[in-house]
């Protein structure tokens, strides 16, 4: 997705940080939502999406209000490490950032476009992300919104604050696949 589209799906960031690599976050502390902003080609393309728990991960100033959202294994942000492995499997990658204000794990699924950071001293989830898989699986990560992101183009927004009656047709419900080309378009050859 594009910034325009961001813009169009989510409205104006509350925040908006350009780094020295290129990458711009633009930020949503209302809604518990970071995007990754990344050049390709002429245009800057969201290269990550990152839902908060508003546990204080160190950076963050303000803090972001906890998004109420599901993974598609009912993964939530008030998951444990643990409770991410028995749902996911052992991650394919994973590490440690000791030197950070507020040191933190972070584990990995590539392959799922899925990414989550804990706090090392008690183990919160400090935010979850999505981006685009690293290699095609049979089946797209899927991640839920609550009634009061949308996210067009991504996520399919299923409420978790008013299960029935079912959300409103006006509501945006679109199935988070990471492998469409209206989230993360295919590269040409030419670039």
């Amino acid at each position: 997705m594009t910034v325009s589209e961001i813009i169009a799906a989510l409205g104006r960031p509350d925040d908006l940080y350009d780094s020295e690599e290129e990458d711009v976050y633009y930020s949503y502390y209302a809604k518990g939502i970071s995007v990754l902003f990344r050049p390709e080609g002429s245009l800057l393309r969201a290269a990550t999406i990152y839902l908060y728990s508003g546990v204080e991960g160190g950076y963050e100033k303000p803090i972001f209000r906890k998004y109420r959202g599901l993974t598609d294994r009912s993964i939530s942000l008030d998951s444990t490490y643990g409770k991410v492995i028995k749902a996911y499997g052992a991650p394919e990658t994973k590490g440690e950032l000791l030197h950070i204000p507020v040191p933190s794990v972070w584990m990995a699924y590539d392959s799922k476009g899925l990414g989550f950071s804990f706090r090392k001293d008690d183990g919160r989830m400090i935010y979850l992300y999505v981006m685009k898989p690293v290699r095609k699986e049979k089946s797209p990560s899927t991640v839920t919104l609550d009634d009061s992101s949308h996210l067009c183009g991504f996520p399919a927004v299923t409420s978790r604050r008013s299960p029935s009656p079912p959300p409103a047709p006006s509501l945006l419900r679109l199935r988070v696949s990471l492998l469409q080309a209206s989230f993360f378009p295919a590269r040409s050859a030419s670039g």
